[in-house]
C-alpha cells in the first residue's frame, strides 16, 4: 500500500455517511413496527372471527333447540301452552312459566330428558313450576305431597 491511499477503516465518517445510516436504521425501525401491527391486526381479527362464528353457531344450536321445544308444546297446548320458551346466551333454550300439576312437570321433564338427555332436560325446565292454586285444587289440599320409588305422588296427611 502506498502512502497515498487511505484504507476503508482509516477513513473518518462523513456525516452524510451517519446520516444515511440513521435513515436506513429509521426505515428499518419502522418496517419492524409496521409488520408487527400488521400481525397484530391479523391475530386480533382472527381471534374476532373465532369468536363471531362461536355466537352465530351458538345462537343457530339455541334455535334448533327452540324448534324442537316449540313443537312439542304445540303438539300437548292443552297441558303447556302457557310456557314459554327463550333463548340462552349458552346455546341452547329455556322454558319458563307454570304448570297445572306435578305430574304436568314431570310429564314435561321426562320429555324434554327424552329429546335432550338428563343434563340438558334440567336446565330447559329450570324454571317451570307447578301453580300451586291449581295443585291444590287437584286434591292435595294438605299441600303435602311425596314422590314414591316409580315417580308418583301421593298426598300426606300432616299429623
Amino acid at each position: 500500500m502506498s502512502s497515498n491511499e487511505v484504507s476503508a477503516s482509516d477513513t473518518p465518517e462523513t456525516p452524510r455517511s451517519r446520516r444515511q445510516h440513521q435513515e436506513i436504521l429509521r426505515c428499518c425501525l419502522w418496517l419492524v413496527a409496521v409488520l408487527g401491527l400488521l400481525c397484530a391486526s391479523c391475530v386480533f381479527s382472527y381471534g374476532l372471527g373465532v369468536y363471531v362464528g362461536a355466537l352465530g353457531s351458538s345462537y343457530q344450536q339455541a334455535i334448533w333447540y327452540e324448534e324442537r321445544i316449540t313443537r312439542f308444546l304445540k303438539e300437548h297446548e292443552s297441558r303447556f301452552g302457557q310456557l314459554e320458551v327463550s333463548h340462552s346466551s349458552e346455546g341452547y333454550a329455556l322454558l319458563y312459566g307454570n304448570v297445572a300439576t306435578q305430574s304436568d312437570l314431570d310429564h314435561l321433564r321426562a320429555e324434554m330428558t327424552r329429546l335432550f338427555g338428563e343434563e340438558m332436560a334440567a336446565k330447559v325446565v329450570e324454571d317451570v313450576e307447578v301453580d300451586n292454586e291449581k295443585e291444590k285444587g287437584a286434591g292435595f289440599a294438605s299441600g303435602v305431597s311425596s314422590v314414591d320409588g316409580k315417580g308418583e305422588r301421593h298426598a300426606e296427611k300432616i299429623p
